[in-house]
């Protein structure tokens, strides 16, 4: 957003144009790792980094699909979820998950299939955000698992359990605890970039990319 920001002052002001063509020249990755805690990796596009703040989250450790992906882990309560998107192209048995990059066939499917969003190639964009899965691919129905072995797709009353965490230990948007209530703990899970800004979450109270 600082890059929009600077591009459309630029126009009246010879400084920050300047600083516009510089933007792409900069594009520089700050890695903070700690052990124990989620690494994080933060792009740089403008060569003011005052309002960098990079908060380290206790990791419950790492797991490893059947492609070799390894990815984060956080304790919530007494469950433990990924931090990552599963991007793995394998069932754990090691049988492949069809790969689908057309529009037509993957609404129409109804066997299972994968893609990767906008059907990119490139390991930055995958690793970021995963693989899209249809419902054949993690329906109950189907007797091959995509979850690394010893892991599974949450169920419905899983999600409850976290939802309920979250109220009661006052991650509600608003900080109310009350579980009998609709719950308005997505925020706090909610990545800090990466919204698209539309005029229901740029201006809801409450919503996920509303005053992150």
């Amino acid at each position: 957003s600082s890059g929009i920001s600077v591009t459309t002052q630029g126009s009246s002001s010879n400084h920050l144009a300047k600083q516009v063509k510089a933007t792409a020249a900069i594009n520089d990755v700050i890695a903070a790792t700690k052990i124990g805690y989620l690494n994080y990796r933060v792009v740089v596009y403008n060569s003011d980094t005052s309002g960098i703040a990079i908060k380290m989250i206790a990791s419950a450790g790492t797991v490893t699909d059947v492609d070799g992906n390894v990815y984060q882990t956080v304790r919530i309560g007494n469950q433990v979820w990924m931090a990552e998107n599963l991007r793995v192209t394998k069932y754990n048995d090691g049988s492949i998950i069809p790969l689908d990059t057309s529009a037509a066939t993957w609404y129409n499917a109804t066997t299972p299939k994968y893609c990767f969003y906008n059907n990119t190639t490139d390991s930055g964009s995958i690793r970021k955000y995963g693989a899209r899965y249809n419902w054949y691919v993690v329906s109950p129905a189907n007797l091959k698992k995509i979850a690394p072995t010893g892991w599974h797709v949450p169920s419905d009353s899983e999600w409850t359990v976290l939802e309920n965490d979250l109220v009661l230990n006052g991650y509600n948007w608003d900080g109310t605890k009350d579980t009998a209530q609709y719950n308005k703990g997505a925020k706090s899970l909610a990545a800090k970039t990466d919204w698209y800004i539309d005029w229901y979450i740029d201006t809801t109270t409450g919503a996920i990319g509303n005053n992150l």
